[in-house]
């Protein structure tokens, strides 16, 4: 067919296929057009890109982020982009998570937001994991492990001893080991936390001593604190404090010695040497508390047991008021003992009444008379009380006669209203507060022989009090005795202005109220005779120490139930009575009351605690208080009624009465625990008393 057609066609040029091909001109053309689009796109994305990194970089922030300590690796989340430069990142303002990790650490997610503005810091601090605390305590001398106890970490409890791999929180805490017979530990402690652990071993000192008597005569028996404790040679633990030794042979004269131990401390006592005993005289008389004099020196009040010089002749005289001396002449062997039993003579006088109205009653040393005299009475001082219902009462102080008859008139006069126009509170001119007392039933004081826990110098006695007294309402305090003496300090730890004074004598307590009476022109409840402070007599209106039954009065007046305590029948006390010894002060080494906890480890502020019912502080805890009373023990006579006593005409000691700050024992905060003392302690304090009426002196005809 191609053929045909070029046929057709005149003068027509013959053109045969052939296969393709590009020149090299035209292959350079289409490079060099491909290289100006990529050329011209690199630009253009380079100039898109500087575009957008100088847009960038006029809206973002710089932010800094300080990690204490630095993470070990940090990302953030949020936004496009998050450039570094120089340790700041630059990132749009908007909100970003920031995530941190760091080994021994706990994993950190913060979120953050950036605004414009200045350049922003952010502080974070990673928080360790806790460390594992594993605590050993050991007997600080023999190395040996202790157990039990208590521990605690920043006053929260955690366990005892040993105490093992426990987690605490890295950081400083404040470590206290608690166990008894110990001194209490307290230490800070740094946790390095990050799972790591770390022991500590903890050396106890203990609270007790130890006294060894290493040397004295073979079988001499050693007594302490009158509980026996064996033989010679000995050693034996002791709480802190007082410690009295007495050594005891049989044919030598007792050894005695007595001294103060520290927590920790080991005393080695030297060599004991007994004397050969000497005689001894038991003196009994009827009555007792009788003077004894042997070889005219003052030997005590009967009944009594006296060592004398053996095979020598002594000279025993024996002097009781009102009754007829006697003498006796007397040679002991040694190692004997005699005894002497004397039935005293009393020296009666006559003493005759002219009583007024005649139907008053009349009562004789407190005892009410069945008849209106005339009496025989022995010669010393004694009590007559008239008085008749609607009539003032009058006291009297008699001394009978064995030469003559003594003849008394007394006239009663008519009771004014005066105690019920009393005011139920006064204070002195320093401002002393005290709170008017009207007794009104009688009451036993002591206990019963049934009471658990009773000791023996509480029998019982039933007590009527008439006269109404005032007396103050809380303790006396550092700041009110600091006006009586300016110089005086009840010592470091007890000096607070609001604590209650401390280490005071009774005869220093008597002085602070004669103060207290020459400043309110009253008269002065005491006197200095022969050396010694005693009572007026009749007891007038000025300032004095309460006496024993007026203080058992007032806290048992408002004791709610009949069992032991101010707080009924329980032990221990599950609410806070007062300021006794509790497990604060296990260190000190004294008996407290268990799981009891009144915030103190000594004397609190005066009135920290509730006042009684009759708006008293203070009659359980804090401090024992001294009494107006000289000790004595007496006789339980069921039918008598012993009015308005004040205590023994002399004696040694002075009661004292309520526990204190370092009493913690069911015997001790019993309402009838009484106590005695003729020295100053850190526990005795007092409060202040007196009657708010004289007593009406007798109309003579």
């Amino acid at each position: 067919m191609t053929e045909d057609y070029q046929e057709d066609l005149p003068g027509a040029i013959a053109v045969s296929p052939m296969a393709y091909r590009t020149t090299q001109s035209s292959r350079f053309i289409w490079q060099k057009l491909i290289f100006r689009v990529l050329m011209i796109s690199g630009i253009s994305v380079i100039l898109l890109t500087l575009g957008a990194g100088v847009g960038y970089t006029f809206l973002a922030q710089p932010v800094v982020l300080n990690f204490e300590p630095a993470p070990d690796e940090l990302t953030l989340h949020g936004g496009v982009w998050h450039p570094k430069i120089g340790g700041n990142f630059l990132l749009l303002p908007g909100r970003y998570e920031i995530k941190a990790k760091k080994s021994g650490y706990e994993s950190f997610t913060e979120t953050i937001k950036v605004q414009r503005g200045e350049t922003t810091e952010f502080r974070f601090n990673l928080t360790p994991f806790p460390g594992l605390l594993s605590v050993e305590g050991i007997n600080s001398e023999t190395k040996q492990p202790l157990t039990g106890g208590k521990i605690k970490i920043d006053g929260r409890s955690v366990g005892k001893l040993p105490l093992n791999r426990l987690e605490i929180v890295a950081g400083s805490h404040q470590l206290q080991i608690i166990i008894p017979r110990y001194l209490a530990l307290e230490t800070t402690i740094d946790i390095a936390g990050k799972n790591l652990e770390q022991r500590l071993t903890l050396e106890m000192q203990r609270a007790w001593s130890v006294v060894q008597i290493p040397q004295g005569p073979e079988q001499a028996r050693v007594i302490v604190d009158g509980i026996d404790s064996g033989f010679i040679p000995t050693d034996f633990e002791h709480d802190a404090g007082t410690c009295r030794v007495v050594v005891e042979k049989d044919g030598y004269k007792p050894w005695s010695t007595e001294f103060e131990l520290m927590p920790g401390e080991t005393k080695v006592l030297p060599k004991i040497e007994l004397e050969p005993a000497a005689g001894g005289v038991a003196v009994r008389t009827d009555p007792d508390g009788a003077l004894i004099q042997v070889n005219s020196e003052f030997n005590g009040l009967s009944p009594t047991f006296i060592h004398v010089s053996p095979n020598t002749p002594h000279e025993i005289n024996v002097l009781k008021p009102g009754f007829q001396p006697a003498t006796q002449r007397i040679t002991v062997a040694s190692n004997q003992t005699e005894h002497i039993d004397l039935k005293l003579i009393p020296i009666i006088g006559i003493v005759e009444l002219d009583v007024v109205p005649s139907d008053s009653e009349i009562f004789v040393d407190g005892l009410l008379q069945n008849k209106p005299g005339p009496f025989s009475m022995t010669a010393i001082q004694h009590s007559i009380i008239v008085r008749r219902a609607g009539y003032q009462e009058v006291k009297r102080s008699v001394i009978a006669n064995a030469d003559y008859p003594l003849y008394l008139r007394i006239k009663l006069t008519p009771k004014s209203s005066v105690v019920s126009q009393l005011p139920e509170e006064v204070a002195t001119k320093d401002g002393y507060r005290l709170k008017l007392i009207r007794p009104e039933e009688s009451f036993f004081l002591g206990s019963g022989k049934q009471e658990l826990n009773r000791r023996s110098n509480e029998s019982l006695r039933k007590i009527k009090l008439e006269r109404p007294f005032m007396i103050g309402i809380h303790e006396v305090t550092n700041s009110d005795f600091s006006q009586f003496n300016q110089s005086y300090d009840s010592t470091r730890g007890l000096n607070g202005d609001n604590q209650p004074v401390v280490n005071v004598s009774w005869d220093e307590a008597a002085l602070y109220c004669n103060w207290l009476s020459k400043k309110e022109d009253l008269p002065p409840a005491y006197s200095k005779r022969d050396g010694k402070i005693v009572a007026a007599t009749p007891m007038n209106t000025g300032y004095r120490l309460p006496s024993e039954a007026e203080w058992a009065y007032c806290l048992k007046s408002v004791s709610t139930t009949a069992g032991p305590y101010y707080w009924g029948t329980d032990w221990p006390p599950k609410e806070k009575q007062g300021n006794v010894a509790d497990k604060s002060a296990d260190h000190l080494g004294i008996r407290t009351v268990a799981d009891y906890d009144d915030g103190y480890i000594q004397t609190a502020p005066v009135a920290t605690f509730k006042a009684d019912g009759n708006g008293l502080f203070d009659m359980v805890g804090n401090v024992a208080e001294w009494c107006h009373d000289y000790y004595g023990i007496y006789n339980y006579k069921p039918n008598d009624i012993v009015l308005d006593p004040l205590g023994p005409e002399y004696g040694i000691h002075h009661v004292v009465r309520g526990s204190s700050w370092r009493h913690g024992t069911s015997t001790q905060l019993r309402l009838a625990y009484r106590d005695y003392s003729n020295d100053k302690r850190d526990d005795i304090g007092f409060r202040v008393c007196r009657y708010v009426i004289p007593i009406e002196p007798d109309s003579s005809e």
